[in-house]
C-alpha cells in the first residue's frame, strides 16, 4: 500500500489501547501504518496498566481522560473488554450480543463500544482458507453461530 499524505484541514486521529502488559503489542504499528496509507495523520499510545500499576477498575478515570485529552477512539484488551461495558453510552449490536467490547469511539461526548473479534477472526480465517486452496471447504463450513 501506498501511503496517501494526511489531510491538512484535518488533525492526527489520536488513538490508545488499554490493557495489561501491552508493551509488545503490534497494534500501534498496524494502526498508524493503515492510517497513513489512508492519508490519515495518527498517534496511537499504549495505556499499559501494568506499567502503571492499575487494574481494571481504573477504567472509569482513564476513558474520562482521554475524553479530556482528546482520544478520538480506543482498543480495549485483556482484562478490560468486559469491565468497560457498563461505562459507555452505546453499544454495537455485535459488542451487545458479546457481552464485550473491543473497540470504543469517543464522540461529541458519547462513548460507543463495538466488538470486532468474532469478524475479524471470520475474516483471518476465510483468508488462510484461500491461501491454502480450501475455499471450496470453507466456502461450505457454515457460519459461526452469533452467542446467545
Amino acid at each position: 500500500m501506498t501511503a496517501q499524505p494526511p489531510s491538512p484541514a484535518r488533525r492526527p486521529l489520536l488513538l490508545g489501547l488499554i490493557g495489561t502488559g501491552i508493551q509488545l503489542s503490534r497494534t500501534p504499528a498496524m494502526q498508524m501504518r493503515e492510517a497513513a496509507a489512508q492519508g490519515v495523520g495518527c498517534v496511537y499510545r499504549l495505556i499499559d496498566l501494568t506499567e502503571l500499576g492499575l487494574g481494571a477498575e481504573a477504567l472509569p478515570e482513564l476513558l474520562t481522560a482521554a475524553e479530556r485529552m482528546g482520544f478520538d477512539g480506543l482498543n480495549i484488551t485483556h482484562p478490560c473488554k468486559q469491565a468497560v461495558v457498563p461505562l459507555l453510552t452505546e453499544l454495537s449490536p455485535e459488542a451487545a450480543a458479546l457481552g464485550a467490547v473491543n473497540t470504543v469511539v469517543l464522540r461529541a461526548g458519547r462513548r460507543i463500544g463495538h466488538n470486532t473479534d468474532c469478524s475479524g477472526f471470520a475474516d483471518g480465517f476465510r483468508r488462510q482458507c484461500r491461501m491454502r486452496h480450501w475455499a471450496a471447504r470453507c466456502n461450505s463450513a457454515p457460519a459461526v453461530p452469533a452467542p446467545r
